[in-house]
């Protein structure tokens, strides 16, 4: 990729991103949405491009889904373990 195709992924990515601190914001999630911005930003310094986009077409709907749900059950696990 030249310069210029990784300034226009990053200002792609970055726009997408903000949609989402949007609508993190406007759910009241605003500890992510502040995360998220801080995401924006440091996207737009031109950091992990090839790496998110290696990422992006690893993880689809199946592979994301078997995280979450690993995920989901380590956070009820340790849940349960501080009662």
């Amino acid at each position: 990729m030249e310069k210029k195709d990784y300034i226009q992924y990053w200002k792609g990515t970055a726009a997408k991103d903000w949609k989402r601190v949007n609508l993190l914001f406007k759910n009241r999630d605003y500890v992510f949405a502040l995360f998220c911005a801080h995401l924006t930003i440091e996207k737009l310094e031109g950091r992990y491009p090839d790496y998110q986009q290696a990422l992006q077409q690893s993880y689809k709907s199946i592979t994301t889904n078997k995280i979450l749900a690993r995920s989901n059950y380590i956070r009820k696990c340790l849940l349960k373990n501080l009662q």
